[in-house]
């Protein structure tokens, strides 16, 4: 298996071929051990600390033997920053991913994709949605002067990935109960 660029860590495999008449079996039994390395897309700069086992019950196409969990140290979108988190998912083996579950820590709260299915060629959208955000968190990440606030929110970010690079389209935040947004500064004296 070849890694993208950049990568460290360590893998364990053990790769089986046999030939049954004239049919090839294939599949892999792999372990991964902190490995990082940089993407795996355009849209990811860099991903760190990947750990699991996967079952791989066919390699032509890559399929996995059901859902298989690995977690993630972090994942670094320059923009979009996620921790320590898990990921369940299954290779079905029609050249797409199907997502179970994945959750990271993000500002307070969660940051997930659930159910999802997306192929690897092609335009893919996978939902993230958003569940307990602390907005003071966000507001002291972005650090903008005279900005402030407090509230949980809830939401959906529809991440678009296209051509190795990800957008978000037609995302929302939503209060899940009272808060407030401030603004005190040269702009609101204007």
């Amino acid at each position: 298996m070849l890694l993208p660029s950049a990568a460290d860590g360590a893998m364990d495999g053990t790769v089986r071929f046999a030939w049954g008449g004239t049919e090839l079996q294939s599949g892999a039994d792999l372990a991964f051990n902190e490995i990082s390395f940089a993407g795996p897309t355009q849209a990811v700069t860099r991903t760190n600390g990947v750990s699991g086992s996967v079952q791989l019950t066919d390699l032509f196409p890559v399929t996995t033997g059901g859902f298989q969990t690995i977690t993630v140290d972090s994942v670094d979108m320059d923009a979009l920053q996620l921790g320590q988190g898990a990921i369940t998912f299954s290779l079905p083996g029609d050249e797409s991913i199907t997502i179970s579950n994945a959750e990271f820590p993000w500002f307070g709260g969660t940051l997930g994709v659930y159910e999802a299915k997306a192929g690897f060629a092609g335009e893919a959208t996978i939902p993230l949605r958003a569940r307990g955000i602390d907005l003071q968190k966000i507001f002291d990440y972005v650090d903008i002067e005279g900005l402030s606030g407090e509230g949980i929110l809830t939401g959906e970010l529809p991440v678009i990935f296209e051509g190795g690079k990800a957008r978000i389209e037609n995302g929302y935040f939503k209060s899940e109960g009272p808060g407030a947004i401030r603004y005190v500064g040269k702009a609101a004296e204007a």
